[in-house]
């Protein structure tokens, strides 16, 4: 989820990625996409919060209740955590964002609705009420799909080409 998010805050906010942190004991190398990897534990000595914000985004595996933790974590440090929104997301009125949010490509937000802190919200999800926090939310209308991540299921719908003279090219007039 890290080089997701990268991928996204690179192309697609005001933000620079300045590092990757995960904890000593997961440390795999000394970078990830060319840039420094660098102990949790030490995080504060290489990148100051007074200089420094984060995003926590971890991958699918007890993403709720790590992310909260590391979320918890980082405020101790005293990061500010700041939240990736799709410029391609929609959203009106009096929308509130919480901290530590990631809103995909295509979203729709309802007017007036609050996102709790550390919600997820998929690509092309729609969200039509407030949210609760660590939610994960997909579809339209969008759906608390798991508050905890041993709840967290992919949901996929095979789409196959139909079988018909259009398909195939030989549409009679």
């Amino acid at each position: 989820m890290g080089q997701v998010a990268h991928f996204y805050l690179t192309h697609d906010s005001p933000y620079e990625v300045a590092a990757f942190t995960v904890d000593a004991k997961h440390i795999q190398g000394q970078q990830v996409q060319g840039l420094a990897l660098v102990p949790f534990e030490e995080i504060l000595e290489s990148y100051p919060p007074d200089c420094y914000c984060m995003l926590v985004a971890l991958g699918y595996r007890k993403v709720n209740e790590v992310r909260a933790q590391k979320y918890n974590e980082a405020k101790a440090k005293g990061y500010e955590l700041i939240s990736y929104v799709s410029t391609r997301s929609v959203m009106w009125g009096d929308t509130k964002i919480g901290e530590n949010c990631f809103l995909g490509v295509n979203c729709t937000l309802r007017d007036d609705i609050h996102l709790a802190p550390r919600t997820v919200v998929g690509a092309g999800a729609t969200v039509v009420k407030d949210t609760v926090e660590d939610g994960v939310y997909t579809g339209v209308a969008a759906k608390l799909r798991s508050q905890k991540s041993s709840q967290l299921r992919y949901f996929t719908k095979k789409y196959e080409e139909p079988n018909s003279q259009r398909a195939s090219g030989n549409n009679p007039s």
